[in-house]
């Protein structure tokens, strides 16, 4: 297979928009008023010129698989030339993907410029690849939310230090959703940003405090991740970070952290159980 070289976007330097002349009424469905992101230049224009787009301040970075999967579907189906979606400063809002594919076989897009859409409205149009929570995390933190920021430092801090472990195989890196349950206390968030209310949970988040006790937390909750899994069954991963937050933060228990630390060196959680289950396990190996 060919090697691609896959460029980058530029960035916009600037913030102005155009805002239409009028604009549409809203629609409703089921008993919900849903707002109209209409066009605000009916022209639809053509280029062979990629470096006429830059990258809207609130858009993920791109990802090579996603240019790739466009490329492989151009060279099987042919060039299906892609409308892409922009704001008064060219920013794609929609088809970022795609204009760095067409860049790679100089092929031309169409273009038709647009409100400007959030992140979240980013996250419903997108298709050539689903946004991840780090995606998400990331359009919060570029754009101003000090929350989002820390986040995301944190989340790249620890985890350079969890890699130098994880060579050794004694830790497993973090996922976003995992260090929100711990820096929040919260094990709900274990399951993801999707199932609790989208993206938009960065944007409601708090400020949060990390001390030496929640990094002892972080360290536990990687080497369970990494040694104390269920050997011979299917678990999800999921269940076992559940209950080790309710575990570690139960205000019934006040958890002496080196204690569990040297607890969890030789124990493996055992059956395809419920998170209670599990929570039950800990105790029983904690008593």
């Amino acid at each position: 297979m060919k090697k691609l070289k896959i460029g980058k976007l530029k960035k916009s330097g600037s913030k102005k928009t155009l805002l239409p002349p009028k604009q549409l009424d809203a629609i409703e469905y089921d008993g919900k008023k849903i707002e109209m992101k209409q066009l605000i230049d009916m022209e639809v224009r053509i280029t062979y010129d990629m470096s006429v787009f830059t990258k809207y301040r609130f858009n993920r970075d791109t990802d090579d698989i996603g240019v790739r999967k466009i490329i492989n579907s151009a060279v099987e189906n042919g060039w299906i030339i892609p409308i892409i979606y922009v704001n008064s400063n060219m920013g794609i809002l929609r088809g970022q993907h795609s204009v760095l594919a067409a860049e790679i076989l100089k092929a031309p897009v169409y273009y038709v410029i647009s409100e400007n859409l959030s992140p979240e409205e980013l996250v419903t149009i997108e298709i050539a690849k689903r946004w991840n929570d780090l995606n998400a995390l990331k359009a919060y933190a570029d754009n101003g939310n000090k929350n989002a920021d820390n986040i995301l430092t944190h989340f790249n801090d620890i985890n350079v230090s969890l890699k130098r472990k994880e060579k050794k195989k004694t830790h497993k890196t973090l996922t976003i959703p995992q260090l929100l349950a711990i820096l929040y206390r919260n094990p709900r968030y274990t399951s993801g940003i999707k199932a609790n209310g989208g993206i938009t949970l960065f944007k409601n988040l708090e400020a949060f405090m990390v001390n030496a006790d929640l990094l002892k937390v972080v360290d536990i909750f990687s080497y369970a991740q990494k040694n104390c899994m269920p050997e011979g069954v299917s678990v999800r991963r999921q269940y076992i970070s559940n209950a080790l937050i309710n575990f570690v933060f139960n205000d019934e228990i006040e958890v002496d952290l080196d204690r569990l630390s040297t607890k969890l060196s030789s124990f493996k959680f055992y059956g395809e159980n419920s998170v209670n289950d599990y929570i039950n396990q800990l105790k029983g190996l904690y008593s």
